[in-house]
């Protein structure tokens, strides 16, 4: 396992999704664990942020992801999922569940002044995008600031692990 975090924490590079908010699990390991047995579940392919107001904005989409066939773009403002309400999270993660490649997700996103619906057929999210996820969580949540830096695209060892 700790072969697979390194390896996870080479491949980073400067697209990497960012998590929004802290990790809740209680250390590293566990953290990984559940990352891992999440794996196979479906996948979209776009990393949202949600602002200090409740706005929650698409950040990235990643190329020939199933959110970039289905039409997402970059500055999408995400209003709801299978009717899940974004200003209300627990409602979001009640309908998300157990996401599985094939299913079909629908939101309504606020694209300038228009509202528009946008279905998506979830897919397997392709081992490199999953190795960079989850060494880009590790980095963000589970790594001190004086252990490791990411000047550009490289990581650079700059201290102690905790």
């Amino acid at each position: 396992m700790q072969k697979f975090v390194l390896m996870a924490l080479a491949l980073i590079t400067a697209s990497a999704p960012a998590w929004a908010g802290r990790c809740t699990e209680p250390d590293a390991q566990t953290c990984l664990d559940h990352l891992v047995a999440k794996h196979h579940q479906g996948w979209l392919g776009f990393e949202y942020e949600r602002s200090d107001d409740g706005v929650v904005q698409i950040h990235e989409v990643t190329p020939y992801s199933p959110a970039a066939h289905a039409g997402f773009r970059v500055g999408d403002v995400l209003l709801s999922m299978n009717g899940a309400d974004f200003g209300d999270p627990s409602a979001v993660k009640k309908a998300r569940g157990d996401w599985l490649p094939g299913q079909l997700v629908t939101y309504t996103v606020r694209r300038g002044a228009a509202a528009k619906r946008l279905a998506v057929r979830l897919g397997r999210m392709p081992e490199k995008d999953f190795a960079r996820m989850v060494g880009r969580h590790m980095l963000e949540n589970h790594v001190s600031p004086a252990y490791a830096a990411i000047p550009g695209e490289g990581i650079e060892v700059i201290g102690e692990a905790r």
